[in-house]
């Protein structure tokens, strides 16, 4: 079985697999070509063309499609035409042996930058439109007024910093505020052990994407009260009240009175934070996402092996 990520362009390891008759599972995250789309760069004239063509053949090639969430099925069956049949649905999962309650390791990251008792909001992830930093700086501006000596810090990198560590400027919170820049794996865990609270802030689309973001199985499996806008696949794995909190997109109030809820109710914050862990372990571990994968891997050999065409 070979298993490939879908990208723009690539259809040699579909065309290999045809000709050798090797069942193909390709890992279906993103659309790119609507991604650029919603970013405002498209794909036009012959680049377009062949981008269309070229995904076509492979979701045709592919023996079983992994989709990353149900809006990526719906997508590609709307889309693309792809029958349901083909399509398997596996959101991201996390290393919960990496990703883990380490209170030690969170001290010492406060230490390091003297934040040793002010309420720490941690945001990770790349600066692209489908992450609304811009609504978080908002609410954050909005804490600040009840809670002067909270502290945000944003990890990460994308076309959109630079305008959001302007936008901090703007809002007079650059001071409480920290941009980090890339950083390495480690430091991730680092920085989210660190948090008191973590936000998954995605803003309000006309259409869903197909988001099964990392962050979001990172924060919970590492103990952590998350506060997330209720889009897409998210308010499948948060249960508002129960394993974090869910606000509405864009909804900059409401992100901000639930930071601030959660900054008063320490009781609240440690229970939402146990129960993301406890169902981080449970449902979104890699080891239960290695296991289904390998029965998507048996079920596209065994129907190459009777020779079926789904």
């Amino acid at each position: 079985v070979v298993f490939e990520r879908n990208s723009l362009y690539n259809a040699g390891v579909a065309m290999a697999c045809q000709k050798r008759n090797l069942p193909c599972v390709m890992f279906f995250d993103a659309d790119q070509i609507a991604e650029l789309d919603f970013m405002g760069k498209p794909l036009t004239g012959l680049l377009r063309w062949r981008a269309v063509n070229l995904l076509r053949y492979n979701l045709s090639a592919a023996r079983r499609i992994v989709c990353v969430s149900d809006i990526a099925k719906a997508h590609l069956m709307k889309t693309w035409d792809v029958p349901a049949d083909k399509l398997v649905v596996l959101p991201n999962a996390v290393d919960v042996k990496r990703f883990q309650p380490d209170p030690g390791l969170g001290a010492r990251t406060r230490a390091s930058l003297s934040l040793t008792t002010n309420p720490l909001l941690v945001f990770v992830g790349s600066f692209y439109q489908w992450h609304d930093i811009a609504t978080l700086l908002k609410a954050f501006a909005v804490v600040l007024k009840k809670q002067p000596d909270a502290r945000l810090i944003l990890v990460g990198d994308g076309t959109e910093r630079e305008r959001m560590i302007q936008l901090s400027v703007d809002l007079g919170i650059a001071d409480a505020v920290r941009f980090t820049g890339f950083v390495g794996r480690e430091d991730v865990v680092r920085y989210v052990n660190a948090a008191d609270i973590a936000v998954v802030p995605v803003p309000k689309m006309e259409r869903e994407m197909w988001l099964s973001p990392m962050k979001l199985f990172e924060y919970m499996a590492s103990g952590k009260a998350v506060v997330a806008s209720a889009m897409g696949q998210v308010r499948d794995v948060v249960k508002d009240g129960e394993n974090g909190l869910l606000v509405p997109p864009g909804d900059e109030s409401a992100l901000a009175e639930a930071v601030n809820r959660l900054i008063e109710d320490v009781s609240l914050r440690e229970r939402l934070g146990m129960q993301a862990r406890e169902d981080a372990v449970r449902y979104h571990s890699w080891e239960q996402y290695l296991s289904r994968l390998e029965a998507v891997f048996r079920d596209a050999h065994l129907s190459s092996m009777q020779g079926t065409t789904k």
